[in-house]
């Protein structure tokens, strides 16, 4: 398999920002069922959920993982940009606070069954807790 050079950049709504030009072995990104994407890949769009993702580089053998809170994924031939409505890295993850905040979201889930607005913005802060705990 050869590798090649692309950039990779996300940003979230926020301004927060960071781009990697690598030597690529593999970004898995869930989309529609989980996507892999190379360099020279045909352009694709899709909308992204609450979701984690790495990316794998070739020099470092390691790979640098992200928590997203949803955004939109855009894929060129030499580029994958990623408008995120917010995004952590594994080292960013305060893990005591994303537990006190899947602990508060089950709180008010199991006290609140009237309250829609209150009962989607709790399981919304319950999912994004999950996921940034997953990657860690």
């Amino acid at each position: 398999m050869a590798y090649r050079s692309f950039e990779f950049e996300i940003i979230s709504s926020d301004g927060k920002k960071q781009i990697l030009s690598i030597e690529l072995l593999c970004i898995k990104i869930p989309t529609y069922g989980e996507r892999t994407f190379l360099k020279g890949h045909i352009d694709y769009v899709a909308t992204l959920d609450v979701s984690s993702f790495y990316v794998k580089e070739k020099d470092k053998g390691n790979n640098t993982y992200f928590a997203i809170s949803g955004g939109i994924l855009s894929v060129t031939k030499n580029k994958i940009l990623i408008l995120a409505d917010t995004f952590e890295t594994r080292d960013e993850i305060d893990k005591d606070r994303a537990i006190n905040e899947k602990e508060k979201a089950e709180l008010l889930l199991k006290d609140n069954d009237s309250d829609k607005v209150l009962i989607e913005s709790a399981e919304f802060s319950l999912k994004k807790a999950l996921n940034r705990l997953s990657i860690l």
